[in-house]
């Protein structure tokens, strides 16, 4: 019988939005070096090309999107393409970069105690959620 490893999830919550509370999954690393290269033509110059990149850049994010808490003025905005799509650009970018910045950190082991001393710190739990370091609260 094979491992089969179970998907990581995010909770990202941002000093900027109070509140805001978003899960996102993790993505493949494929489909991770495509973001990062997509990010990067943001900036280009050829204004098609920069906007196919950010269809792709949200289209990615969309489908690692699980929930959001985000309202507006009509109630609950979908946590899909299309609710992600009615947002304003620099939202999404801060929500992107903040989820990327959780699927990049490498979660680093605590240092085991030797067996004659006490813990020194806790370690997550198998029910727990990776939170981004910089992100999340």
């Amino acid at each position: 019988m094979g491992y089969k490893r179970q998907p990581k999830q995010y909770r990202l919550k941002f000093e900027d939005h109070p509140g805001l509370e978003v899960t996102a999954g993790s993505i493949n690393t494929n489909d991770f070096l495509e973001l990062t290269g997509l990010l990067a033509q943001f900036s280009g110059k050829d204004a098609a090309a920069a906007a196919q990149a950010t269809g792709k850049v949200l289209d990615l994010f969309a489908a690692a999107l699980i929930s959001w808490n985000l309202e507006d003025e009509d109630g609950p905005v979908p946590a899909d393409r299309a609710g992600i799509g009615s947002q304003d650009f620099d939202f999404n970018l801060q929500l992107i970069m903040g989820w990327m910045e959780a699927i990049a950190s490498v979660d680093t082991p605590l240092k085991q105690p030797s067996p004659s001393s006490p813990p020194s710190g806790l370690a997550l739990s198998d029910g727990m959620v990776p939170l981004s370091p910089s992100r999340g609260s």
